[in-house]
C-alpha cells in the first residue's frame, strides 16, 4: 500500500509582544504583522487608489514596502483596536493623540503654536498574510459559498483574494472565484478618513483539488499623521451568523491509496489547546483544516493521522494497513518562507512463511515480492495485495523524504496494524538519511498494534528539491494471528 500524506504547513509564528506602558496593550494572537515606515516618496497629498499595490507604489516606487523601512513585528488577529490608547501600538509604532487645542495636519503633527510638539510620528504601514483552506462537507471547517469581509480603519486598508502570500494588487477571479476586479481590492477601505468600516462579498466555489482549495488573504493599513488611528478587520465565513475572527493558520494536504486520491478518509488533526478535531478527504482526497487566532506563540501542529477506508477481501488476510506522518510540519509560520513536504511510501519487502497448509515440521520459507514497477527511485517491495497466512511474518519498510525547501521538525512516524496481527518486538529499525547523507538517530516504541519512531533531529530537504532517492526508511516485522 501507498500511503503519501502531503502537509504544506501549520504553524502560527514566535514573535515578541511589546507594551509601551502600562495598560491597554496590542492583541498577541493571530498571523505575523509587520510594520513598514511610510516615506511618502516625496508626495504631499495621500492619494486614494483603490489596491495596496498602486499605493504602494506611489510611496515606496515599488509594489511591496521596501525591507530598510520595516519597524518591527508582532501578531495581530483582526480585534478593532485604537492604536491612540496608551501603550496600546505595535511594535516600531509610536502614536501620540493631537496636541489640544491646536491644529494637527499631515505635514507637522501639532502645530500653530511656538510651544507646541511637533515631533509626532504617526505615518506608518501595517501589512499581514495568512491562508485558509475551503472544503465541501467535512472536508474542512470552512465551506465554499459567499464571503463577506470588512476592515474597520483610520485610515485606509485594503483585503486582498489570491493564490499566493504578500499579493498586494487584487487579481481577477482566480481559481473560479466569482466577485473579484483585477486591480481593484476584494476590500477596497482606502483613502483617508476617520474610523470607517467597508464589507465586500466575495464566492469561492466547492470544486478544484487541494493546492486550488487552498486561498490567501493579505491585509494592508496606513495611518497618516493626524487624529485618530484604529485598526480591524472580520468575515463572515459561508453558514456564519454573524462577522467573526478569521482563521490565519492552516493545515491541509492530501491522502492517496496506491496513486490514487483516497476519498473518505478520517484525518486527526491536533488543537492548539488539547485535543483534536477530525475531517475526512473528499472525493480527490483533499482535506483542511483552518485554526482560529486564539492564541499566542509557537503550535507545533504534529501526529496529523489518516485512517484508511476499507479495501478489498480479508478473507485470506490481506495486509495492507496504514502509516502516518506525525509532527512533521513545523515551521515558523513567517511568509515567505517555503515549507516541508513529506512523503510516505509503504511496502511490504518480504514474508517469511510455512504456507496456507503446513506440514508438521515444516520450516519458514523467506518470500521476496517483486518491486512495483512505479515505484520511486530507492523503493523496493509492493503495495499490492499479498495474500498471507496465519504464522507468517511480514516485514513491512516505510520509505520517507522530505521534497520541500525547510526542514521538516522533529518528525513522528507512526504505523497502526490491523488487530490481526502482532508486532514482532524488537524488530523495529530505522535509518537516515541519504540525499543529502545525513545521521539522525531513529529511537522506536511500540504501543499495542502502534509502532512509533522519533527522528531526533529535523528531517532535512532533499538535495536536489526533487529528490532521486528516498532519504530513509523503517521497517517493522509483525505476525499474521
Amino acid at each position: 500500500m501507498k500511503h503519501r500524506l502531503l502537509i504544506p504547513a501549520a504553524v502560527v509564528t514566535v514573535l515578541a509582544v511589546f507594551s509601551a506602558t502600562a495598560g491597554a496593550t496590542f492583541p498577541s494572537n493571530g498571523a505575523p504583522l509587520y510594520v513598514y515606515q511610510e516615506t511618502f516618496n516625496g508626495l504631499a497629498t495621500i492619494p486614494n487608489y483603490n489596491d495596496p499595490a498602486s499605493f504602494n507604489t506611489a510611496y515606496y516606487g515599488g509594489p511591496t514596502p521596501p525591507p530598510g523601512d520595516l519597524l518591527g513585528t508582532s501578531q495581530f488577529d483582526g480585534t478593532s483596536t485604537d492604536l491612540t490608547a496608551s501603550g496600546n501600538q505595535p511594535p516600531g509604532v509610536i502614536v501620540v493623540n493631537p496636541c489640544t487645542g491646536f491644529t494637527y495636519n499631515n505635514a507637522n503633527g501639532c502645530a500653530a503654536a511656538s510651544t507646541a510638539t511637533t515631533s509626532n510620528e504617526t505615518e506608518f504601514m501595517t501589512v499581514q498574510s495568512w491562508p485558509f483552506y475551503v472544503g465541501s462537507s467535512t472536508s474542512s471547517n470552512v465551506n465554499p459559498g459567499t464571503f463577506a469581509v470588512e476592515t474597520q480603519t483610520d485610515d485606509g486598508s485594503w483585503m486582498t483574494l489570491s493564490g499566493q502570500a504578500y499579493t498586494y494588487a487584487q487579481p481577477g477571479n482566480f481559481q473560479n472565484t466569482a466577485g473579484l476586479t483585477a486591480g481593484v481590492a476584494a476590500v477596497d477601505n482606502g483613502g483617508m478618513h476617520s474610523p470607517a468600516g467597508v464589507t465586500s462579498t466575495f464566492t469561492i466555489p466547492g470544486t478544484g483539488e487541494c493546492a486550488t482549495n487552498l486561498y490567501y488573504l493579505t491585509f494592508e493599513y496606513f495611518e497618516a499623521a493626524g487624529g485618530q488611528a484604529s485598526v480591524g478587520y472580520s468575515w463572515q465565513p459561508p453558514g456564519a451568523p454573524s462577522q467573526t475572527t478569521i482563521p490565519q493558520a492552516v493545515v491541509w494536504g492530501q491522502v492517496l491509496y496506491n496513486g490514487q486520491p483516497e476519498p473518505g478518509a478520517t484525518i486527526s488533526i491536533p488543537l492548539p489547546g488539547g485535543g483534536t478535531v477530525t475531517v475526512t478527504s473528499d472525493t480527490s482526497g483533499c482535506f483542511g483544516y483552518n485554526y482560529p487566532p486564539t492564541w499566542a506563540g509557537a503550535l507545533n501542529v504534529g501526529t496529523v493521522k489518516a485512517t484508511d477506508t476499507p479495501h478489498g477481501s480479508r478473507t485470506q488476510k490481506n495486509k495492507n494497513t496504514i502509516v502516518t506522518m506525525g509532527d512533521a510540519t513545523f515551521v515558523q509560520f513567517s511568509f515567505p518562507n517555503p515549507v516541508p513536504y513529506v512523503n510516505l511510501f509503504k511496502r511490504i519487502t518480504q514474508i517469511q512463511t510455512k504456507g496456507p497448509t503446513p506440514a508438521p515440521g515444516a520450516t519458514y520459507q523467506t518470500v521476496v515480492p517483486t518491486p512495483d514497477p512505479n515505484n520511486p527511485p530507492g523503493v523496493a517491495g509492493t503495495a499490492n495485495t499479498l495474500n498471507v497466512y496465519p504464522g507468517d511474518i511480514v516485514t513491512y519498510t516505510i520509505y520517507f523524504d522530505n521534497s520541500g525547501s525547510t526542514p521538516a521538525y522533529y518528525p513522528n512516524l507512526t504505523d497502526v496494524l490491523s488487530p490481526d496481527m502482532t508486532y514482532v518486538l524488537g524488530s523495529a529499525t530505522g535509518t537516515c538519511c541519504i540525499n543529502p547523507t545525513v545521521s539522525i538517530p531513529i529511537t522506536p516504541s511500540v504501543s499495542g498494534n502502534t509502532v512509533t519512531w522519533t527522528l531526533a533531529t529535523p528531517l532535512p530537504t532533499a538535495s536536489p528539491l526533487s529528490p532521486q532517492t528516498i532519504q530513509g526508511n523503517v521497517s517493522v516485522q509483525a505476525k499474521v494471528n
